[in-house]
């Protein structure tokens, strides 16, 4: 054999997998010539990549796997084969995942590029391209790409850029591909959880729920909105109120039908679209004519069972059968009554009739409602009573011999011919032996549900078919009056002549039903007779108010000639008179007597004249007398009116013309000229010629005839006090002088500005000037009183206190001048300067009490100690005070020195601010001077107690007047010699943190004092006392007093302007004489629509807003006392307005008592659930004046707030708005309504609340919800009058202003709310400035918002009440709630017109009344 062969070596796997790669990828063997020599096999690895050395794709993949904990292998799935089809791979990885029930596994197919095709001539080629692809998803954030080989590094490379361009796949590209896959899977789950969501919003949208389709911010608020209920009995006794009243006050058709037919024609469409009959769309149509109108009437109108999904929610109509028990019948009889109740309500009578009927025959049949047979033979009965009374029939008379068995028979035989005609359909049952149930099958049933059946009761006693049945119709799906309506018409189709009627009442049916269902019957008429009245509206209200009612007024009309030549020939016999003689010479003695035939003469001639009179030249008694004597003597008609700003002063100079021209005022005989009109109280007659009056009555007279068309002259006086009446009057009268030809308009001033008045008028206005008469009085400033005091007399007169400190400053003044702390040091070289100043250039002397007449003699200037105490008392009651403070010490001493030393006869005339200093200062008077007769003076006084201050003191006593600036002008108190001018004024200034018109107390302006010294000369020389030092007067004092028309709140301007007839008040402001800022007249007008006295800016007064303009205080204080009085509260209401009406706090202030104030007015809180300030402060109040004492409770402002109430109740009074007792409540129904009124009055001052997120804490058992902490909660103030009108969809809450609620308030650790609102009287700027408090705050309940707040915008399609203009406040409630609160809100307003229009009319009792009381003291459930 030649050797051993050697065995060659066997190829390892690589090897031969590399060949038969490369023998497949040629498609077939290479043919080799024959006896060729065979050339050795190409290896495949290196053919594909050549001299590379590094690793290959598959294996950096499979390196990278094995890192991986719990990855798998990779799997290389190979596709194809050879030849032209070529070969492609793909990977799968896999991993096993503890969390998940198996591995998980992710598929990777490698995508082509220019250089790298799907396609690979070589599987072994094809599994390395798909190991870069998939390394290339792994490792992408990496340079991998530089370990792989270079045709390997061009793919990867060109992969990268595809990766950067798709922006969208990069979670694609991730080291752990099965957290990626997890992620997209959730993410998918996720998107089509969300996509079935948004279906099935789309689904709920399209049945009506338009709030599904909100974006996703609304969607949330709409979510965190408060959800408003009403319960069905409250919703049955608003709608029968809101139906019956509507229609008996005539207001139920009134619409706007503004639109065109194609309007019209939408609109009917879009109410049909939303599930509303077609009928009863064309009947709200004809009633309403755009469509939020007729959606409206819709809301009301259509029975509830009947009114679309989106309208009101579905469980509202399910309401579980509940009767009233009856104790004489076990229970579970009265269960099968109700039970029986509920199978004869089917037929859509109502269940409580169903009850009553049903008990009415067991009680008939003397059984029980034990026995099965006797509850259907009473059912039975009960259907034929409830039909009959529903056809209007009579009962049918029982037939006591009828007989049972051939009854029974003709019954059966009905029964068996419906079952032979409807044979194997299973439509007829029999339910004992009086009723028998058809299932109806009209065709087509388009209308007629499936469960539509005929009903057919045969009472006991009945003699059928002799006698009529009982046939119905009973449904679950139909609405109850549409049963009842075919009930009625298959009734009255069904033939009377004896004869069985089953068969003819299913056959009648299935033929009509469809008609009758599409031809419903009117819902105006109907309901009334199915759903009964739920209230009782029996209250007597026959007066129609809107026709003019007839005053007992004397009518001064247009002018007769016989009545003015009888007036002149009695003027003329008059003037014969010696007692008319004699007054004639007093009259002659006075400086206007001699202008006389001056200002006749201008008057005369011009159109508008202005007499400047200096006090005491007597133009207000003489200048109307100067005009009606010259009209007299001419045998001329003259019909003039004098206005004068007060009562008092109206009535005054009426009786003293009267008495000048021998008349009096009072008798109101025939052929008296002079007369008077306040408000409440009138004396003309028809030949009143002079008619004295204030400013409102005129201005209420130009209300009633523009024109004044019965009027010859018009005299003005006093109209330099610019009240806002008086400007207003000022403006009509310029417009009226071009309507009236004829008309001549006076004005009297007696201040330096009468050019100002003339230019109003025009230029040619001529201005004529009537000096003055008073004697000389002398100025007694605070120094000069001071300086004449020895030290005892300082310390009686001031106080040993004040006395003190004044030492005490002046010694550490004095050791201060020179320091060597600078600033200390000045400041006490500025006081020594002023004390030394004091001492040289004080007070010109001492009285002369000899004199009694306050001539002033002696030394000049104060001593040291009276400087001191000049300074010291300064800081306290003078220029350096507030004003506030009134030292009624001094005002005593004052009195005392007057009455020590001049004669009892001469009176003293003590100027304060208001009614509670008059009190303060009387008690200081009688004091001093025990045997004097003090006498009040102020507007709040009747007409005789204001009399009483022009008579006599008794003999030996002297006479002290102490009154408001009424007594400024136009009167004269005779025997007055002494004035005591505190210097200080009561009058209207805006609150702008609480925005609210307050009385404060404030410095008197120069002319007011100058006014008041007048006082003291008219008959002889006079002293005047002044409570206050020179600097005071001028440096403090105004000159004139600013117009109150610039400091008033415009909105009460704007109410005055409304009031008068002009709608637009702006157009009314712009013509005064001081026009207000137009921007701020827009606003004002904004806030007269958030309070509710009118419903547009620039439209008329509501009724509400009419009684407040007759109101004399701050708009919203006047809205909670008109809705106190007419809910019941009248009493308490005082007292709750008396106190937001103060211009001081109820409890201290002081830093230092500031805890110890909270603290008591934490206990006087009413209850735990009262969440109010002004609860607690109305117990405090009412505790300190049973005669508790309070610590930290200001006696100043309960004794003024006690005095308020007393005012307050004359005007109520005077209003007609005290009549019957109030309502007894319990407590906690008596502080829901307390809350309203409270609500009514600070409305629209409102903050929104903001919950946090419901929080829950962990225990063993699962969660607890954790109640949240106040600090968590947020509030966001509303500005309803500075916003421009948005829809709460358009408001953006997220620009609401943050604010907080005070430290001082009850509720500032409160961390629940019963409503989603608070209402607060006034904002304030904290210390640091970074945060704005809420002070007062009061939760008020939903329906108090709803009913007393701002107005109230239904948004019918998203189920949303939007509370005011704004948009920033609302609540969720579906459409048919929000519309009857309207609706309520309408007939509340008509009824306090009615209530305008004749005060006798007592509407407590009225059902709109107790209706909104209910929901107030239920809050709707």
């Amino acid at each position: 054999m030649g050797g051993k062969t050697k065995k060659a070596a066997p190829e390892d796997s690589k090897s031969k997998s590399g060949k038969k790669a490369a023998a497949e990828s040629k498609g077939e063997p290479k043919a080799v010539a024959k006896g060729e020599p065979k050339a050795p096999a190409e290896n495949p690895a290196q053919a594909l990549f050549g001299k590379w050395t590094g690793k290959t794709p598959v294996t950096l993949l499979n390196e990278f796997v094995q890192k991986n904990a719990g990855w798998h292998r990779a799997e290389y799935l190979m596709h194809g084969s050879g030849g032209s089809s070529g070969f492609n791979c793909t990977i799968r990885l896999s991993k096993s995942d503890k969390k998940q029930p198996r591995p998980i596994s992710v598929l990777f197919k490698p995508e082509s590029t220019e250089s790298t095709a799907l396609k690979h001539a070589t599987s072994l080629e094809a599994r390395h391209v798909a190991a870069t692809f998939v390394l290339h998803r792994l490792r992408s954030d990496t340079n991998l790409h530089r370990m792989l080989p270079p045709v390997h590094r061009a793919y990867w490379l060109e992969l990268e850029q595809l990766r950067k361009a798709n922006a969208s796949q990069q979670w694609q590209f991730t080291a752990d591909p099965f957290a990626a896959k997890l992620a997209r899977e959730k993410l998918g789950v996720e998107r089509e959880a969300k996509q079935a969501k948004r279906r099935e919003q789309l689904a709920r949208a399209e049945a009506g729920h338009r709030e599904e389709l909100l974006a996703p911010a609304l969607r949330r608020r709409w979510d965190e909105m408060a959800e408003v209920a009403m319960s069905e009995a409250h919703r049955q006794t608003v709608e029968a109120v809101v139906r019956t009243w509507t229609s008996n006050w005539g207001i139920a058709g009134e619409s706007d039908a503004s639109g065109g037919p194609g309007d019209r024609r939408a609109a009917r469409a879009a109410l049909i679209k939303q599930g509303f009959r077609a009928a009863h769309v064309d009947e709200a149509l004809a009633h309403a004519g755009t469509r939020e109108q007729a959606l409206d009437w819709l809301c009301v109108h259509v029975p509830e069972d009947d009114l679309p999904e989106q309208v009101l929610q579905r469980a509202y109509r399910a309401a579980a059968v509940v009767v009233a028990p009856d104790s004489s019948s076990p229970a579970h009889s009265q269960l099968s009554v109700q039970l029986a109740a509920k199978r004869l309500a089917r037929a859509g009578f109502p269940t409580s009739a169903c009850v009553a009927a049903i008990r009415e025959q067991l009680q008939a049949a003397g059984a029980g409602g034990d026995s099965g047979d006797a509850l259907l033979a009473a059912e039975a009965g009960a259907a034929q009573v409830l039909l009959d009374r529903l056809c209007g029939r009579a009962p049918a008379p029982v037939a006591g011999g009828a007989d049972d068995g051939s009854v029974q028979a003709a019954i059966r035989d009905e029964v068996e011919a419906l079952d032979a005609i409807y044979a194997g359909e299973g439509r007829v049952s029999r339910r004992g032996a009086y009723q028998v149930s058809v299932a109806l099958r009209p065709a087509p049933a388009r209308l007629c549900p499936h469960d539509a059946r005929v009903e057919f009761w045969v009472a006991p006693g009945t003699a059928y078919p002799e006698q009529a049945a009982a046939v119905a119709v009973s449904s679950d799906a139909l609405p109850a009056y549409l049963k009842l309506h075919v009930a009625r018409r298959l009734n009255a189709q069904l033939g009377g002549d004896g004869l069985p009627v089953l068969v003819e009442a299913v056959t009648a049916a299935e033929l009509a039903i469809e008609a009758w269902l599409a031809d419903p019957p009117p819902l105006a008429g109907l309901l009334g007779g199915i759903q009964g009245a739920a209230a009782d509206i029996g209250f007597d209200d026959s007066t129609d108010s809107r026709a003019p009612r007839a005053t007992g007024r004397p009518r001064r009309g247009a002018p007769r000639s016989q009545d003015t030549a009888r007036l002149c020939a009695a003027f003329a016999q008059l003037q014969t008179s010696p007692e008319y003689q004699r007054m004639q010479a007093a009259r002659a003695s006075l400086p206007a007597a001699a202008q006389s035939a001056h200002i006749v003469g201008l008057v005369s001639s011009n159109r508008c004249v202005v007499i400047s009179g200096a006090t005491g030249c007597g133009k207000t008694t003489q200048v109307p007398q100067f005009i009606l004597d010259a009209a007299l003597r001419a045998g001329t008609h003259a019909n003039i009116v004098c206005t004068q700003p007060r009562r008092i002063s109206a009535v005054g100079v009426a009786a003293r013309v009267a008495r000048e021209r021998g008349e009096d005022v009072d008798a109101t005989r025939a052929g008296s000229v002079v007369g008077y009109a306040v408000r409440g109280t009138s004396r003309q007659t028809r030949d009143t010629r002079l008619l004295f009056c204030t400013t409102g009555v005129l201005l209420r007279m130009l209300r009633e005839d523009p024109k004044l068309a019965s009027v010859t002259h018009v005299v003005c006086d006093e109209v330099h006090e610019r009240s806002v009446d008086s400007d207003l009057l000022l403006a009509l009268l310029r417009e009226c002088l071009a309507r009236n030809p004829s008309l001549r308009v006076v004005l009297m001033s007696a201040t330096a500005q009468s050019d100002v008045f003339a230019g109003y008028f025009g230029a040619s206005v001529p201005v004529a000037e009537i000096p003055g008469r008073t004697f000389p009085v002398d100025d007694v400033f605070f120094e000069d009183f001071v300086a004449r005091q020895s030290d005892a007399e300082l310390q009686a007169a001031l106080g040993a206190a004040l006395v003190g400190r004044a030492r005490a400053k002046l010694a550490a003044a004095r050791s201060q001048r020179d320091g060597t702390d600078e600033r200390v040091a000045a400041a006490a070289r500025d006081w020594l300067a002023r004390h030394a100043k004091l001492q040289g250039k004080a007070g010109r002397g001492e009285l002369n009490d000899k004199a009694g007449r306050g001539e002033l003699q002696g030394k000049a200037g104060c001593g040291e100690l009276a400087a001191a105490c000049v300074l010291m008392w300064d800081e306290r009651f003078g220029a350096a005070s507030a004003a506030a403070q009134i030292d009624y010490r001094l005002l005593a001493a004052v009195i005392g020195r007057i009455h020590a030393t001049a004669p009892a006869e001469q009176a003293v005339l003590v100027f304060v601010p208001g009614a509670a200093e008059i009190a303060a200062a009387m008690d200081a008077v009688r004091s001093v001077a025990k045997d004097a007769h003090v006498l009040p003076l102020h507007a709040g006084l009747a007409a005789a107690e204001q009399q009483r201050v022009f008579g006599r003191a008794p003999h030996g006593r002297r006479k002290v007047v102490v009154a408001t600036n009424v007594a400024e002008t136009s009167i004269t108190i005779d025997d007055v010699v002494f004035v005591v001018d505190s210097g200080r004024v009561r009058e209207v200034r805006m609150d702008h943190g609480a925005r609210l018109a307050r009385l404060v107390t404030a410095f008197c302006s120069q002319a007011a004092a100058t006014q008041r010294r007048g006082r003291a000369g008219r008959a002889q020389r006079g002293v005047c006392y002044r409570l206050y030092t020179r600097a005071a007067l001028s440096r403090v004092m105004p000159a004139q007093a600013a117009p109150e028309i610039l400091r008033a709140p415009l909105e009460q301007v704007c109410l005055q302007a409304k009031a008068l007839g002009y709608d637009d008040a702006s157009g009314l402001l712009a013509q005064v004489l001081d026009p207000p800022d137009a921007a701020a007249v827009a606003g004002a007008e904004r806030m007269l629509v958030a309070i509710g006295a009118c419903s547009q800016p620039r439209g008329p007064l509501l009724a509400l807003g009419r009684l407040l303009a007759q109101i004399p205080l701050d708009l919203r204080l006047a809205k909670a006392l008109v809705f106190g009085s007419i809910l019941g509260m009248l009493e308490r209401t005082l007292r709750v307005v008396a106190l937001m009406a103060l211009d001081r706090p109820l409890f201290a202030t002081a830093p230092d008592a500031r805890d110890a104030a909270r603290a008591v007015r934490l206990q006087c809180v009413p209850s735990a659930r009262a969440q109010s300030d002004w609860l607690a402060d109305l117990r405090a109040f009412e505790r300190y004046a049973g005669g508790e004492r309070l610590e930290c409770v200001s006696a100043v402002a309960v004794r003024e707030a006690k005095d308020s109430v007393k005012t307050l109740r004359r005007c109520v009074r005077d209003l007609g708005l005290d009549g019957s007792a109030d309502v007894s409540l319990d407590g906690d129904e008596e502080l829901r309504v307390l809350k309203a009124v409270v609500l009514a009055g600070l409305s629209p001052q409102l903050a929104r609340v903001r919950m946090p997120r419901q929080k829950y804490h962990e225990v063993a058992s699962g969660t607890i919800s954790v109640d949240p902490e106040a600090r968590e909660l947020a509030f966001y103030a509303v500005d309803e009058a500075g916003s421009e009108p948005a829809t709460w969809q358009a408001h953006d809450v997220r620009g609401d202003r943050r604010v907080f609620v005070h430290p001082q308030s009850t509720l500032f650790a409160e961390a629940s709310y019963a409503a989603p609102f608070v209402a607060y009287l006034a904002q304030w700027a904290g210390a640091a400035g970074n945060k704005t408090f809420m002070r007062d705050v009061t939760v008020p309940g939903i329906y108090a918002v709803l009913l007393f707040g701002p107005a109230v915008v239904v948004d019918h399609e998203h189920k949303v009440l939007a509370i005011g203009r704004s948009g920033a406040l609302a609540v969720r409630a579906w459409p048919r709630i929000g519309v009857l609160v309207g609706q309520l809100r309408r007939l509340l307003d008509e009824l306090l017109r009615r209530k305008l229009a004749d005060p006798q009319l007592d509407i407590r009792d009225h059902p709109v009344i107790t209706t909104v009381l209910q929901l107030i003291r239920t809050d709707g459930y």
